[in-house]
């Protein structure tokens, strides 16, 4: 069983954002695009990996978009997982518009659950500050 969770991370890392709730969770969809999630992560207008805020949701994956100066669209989805041995039971999907201003980044967000037939369950809002962590030579 703890296979499981790896399988579904490789296989989903093939899809696009629209193959990843369109098609069966555990099999590859007809237009493998791994080679381009790959690219995306790395570049610089890029990916987004964040971590689930508790043990119920997946990491999620998503993008960031520079939309001005200092400003920057981001967009990422996940899984929601029901408890053991029921499965997934929806998925989360969190926007946020924010300003970076030298180690600080702040903005608002909008955070979004879905059922797994794609019905809004819940939506939150709240207002985000990230500060970068400095660099500690060894």
């Amino acid at each position: 069983y703890f296979l499981l969770p790896i399988a579904w991370v490789l296989i989903a890392a093939t899809k696009s954002p629209g193959d990843l709730y369109s098609t069966f969770g555990l099999w590859f969809s007809d237009s493998p695009q791994a080679w381009e999630n790959l690219v995306a992560l790395f570049t610089q207008d890029g990916g987004v990996v964040a971590q689930g805020c508790d043990v119920s949701l997946s990491p999620g994956y998503g993008h960031w978009q520079r939309t001005g100066n200092g400003e920057f669209a981001v967009t990422f989805t996940g899984v929601s997982y029901g408890p053991p041995g029921t499965g997934t039971t929806g998925s989360y999907k969190v926007r946020s518009t924010i300003q970076f201003r030298g180690d600080t980044l702040h903005g608002p967000f909008l955070t979004e659950i879905f059922a797994l037939n794609g019905t809004l369950l819940l939506s939150a809002s709240g207002e985000v500050t990230l500060q970068r962590i400095g660099l500690e030579p060894l």
